[in-house]
């Protein structure tokens, strides 16, 4: 059976409210490098580069189906309400299926509304650290085959380069917190193994430790994947015909 992975979608209303410009903050699809590989060891690159401050690229392997992309959120706050809107879509579904009765789903929801205040928090406290500074926010949408994928992220050298130390913070759909601080490895990437895309946050933070991933349960307990080395390496991935090699940001 599939699982699918998704991320909440954008509010067209809330679009609609906005001026022109905001625009720029819509969902970037990789389109030049496209997805190339064959099944679990499927990536789709997603170039980043003017559209996010910090992050140039970001490549996600597993089984893509019908491609991924990424939103640039403005604010933590705006990433928490992307989920958000996902989430009320899913507890309305099992109410109006009778999976829930509306009772229940207000718990739930309640239980997710003081997760998501504990991942603002999070983040907040990662930003007071000595020297930290603040790199990019962004949604991730999109399907992939058996519930598994690596999100690499490539980062522009300027902002956080091979060495230092990066914090990310994730909210996810159930309400769960992943969140740990990492090297940036010598091909200026970080990696994560998840099975949900959703709200991620990251800095660069000098003066905290590196740590092993962190978790905060979601609702019902429900979490998701691990971290993976910093230097993971896609290229294993078999290029695509005509001899074009693929854009892994390495």
């Amino acid at each position: 059976m599939k699982k699918q992975i998704t991320a909440s979608v954008v509010a067209f209303a809330l679009a609609l409210a906005m001026p022109t410009a905001a625009f720029a903050a819509e969902s970037i699809v990789a389109h030049e490098s496209g997805i190339y590989g064959e099944g679990s060891a499927k990536v789709q690159d997603i170039n980043t580069d003017g559209a996010l401050d910090s992050i140039d690229q970001v490549s996600v392997q597993g089984d893509v189906k019908d491609g991924v992309s990424v939103k640039p959120t403005g604010s933590v706050a705006e990433g928490v309400a992307d989920v958000e809107a996902q989430y009320d879509a899913m507890l309305a579904d099992k109410v109006a299926n009778e999976d829930l009765t509306q009772a229940e789903a207000d718990v739930k929801k309640a239980q997710w509304q003081v997760n998501a205040t504990k991942y603002e928090n999070l983040v907040d406290k990662y930003l007071k650290t000595d020297n930290a500074t603040e790199l990019d926010t962004f949604v991730m949408h999109g399907d992939v085959k058996d519930g598994a994928a690596v999100v690499t992220v490539k980062f522009d050298a300027t902002q956080a380069k091979p060495g230092d130390k990066v914090t990310y913070v994730i909210l996810h759909e159930d309400g769960s917190i992943q969140y740990a601080t990492t090297k940036v490895g010598a091909n200026g990437t970080i990696a994560i193994e998840m099975n949900g895309f959703s709200a991620f946050a990251f800095i660069n933070t000098p003066a905290v430790a590196v740590t092993s991933e962190q978790w905060i349960a979601g609702v019902d307990g429900a979490t998701n994947g691990t971290t993976v080395s910093a230097d993971k390496n896609l290229t294993k991935v078999a290029a695509p015909e005509k001899g074009i090699s693929p854009k892994t940001g390495c």
